[in-house]
């Protein structure tokens, strides 16, 4: 049987945290900025992804534990791409788009 991730999100007066319980025990975490614009009252969530989509630099996690490499045959905006190296980040692997 698999076990999943479990992800839990927390805010402060001026961050939003996501914290990544993984499979294997260890935990992982992200902490950005509140934007100035946000909706405090929201979900944290909610919040995590407004600070995610509005920050200036893109999270990199540190510790990697291996990456994935994609190749991405869609055409568009990139969603699917975007998606995945945020899932990738989120769990602990690096992630490299080898041809797009």
């Amino acid at each position: 049987m698999m076990t999943m991730a479990r992800i839990q999100f927390s805010t402060s007066v001026d961050h939003v945290s996501r914290m990544v319980s993984l499979p294997d025990g260890r935990l992982r975490s992200d902490t950005l900025p509140v934007p100035p614009s946000a909706d405090k009252t929201a979900d944290a969530d909610a919040l995590f992804d407004l600070a995610w989509l509005t920050s200036k630099t893109m999270p990199h996690p540190q510790d990697l534990r291996g990456e994935f490499r994609i190749v991405d045959l869609f055409c568009r905006c990139g969603g699917l791409t975007l998606g995945v190296r945020e899932a990738a980040f989120a769990l602990g692997y690096g992630f490299r788009s080898v041809f797009a």
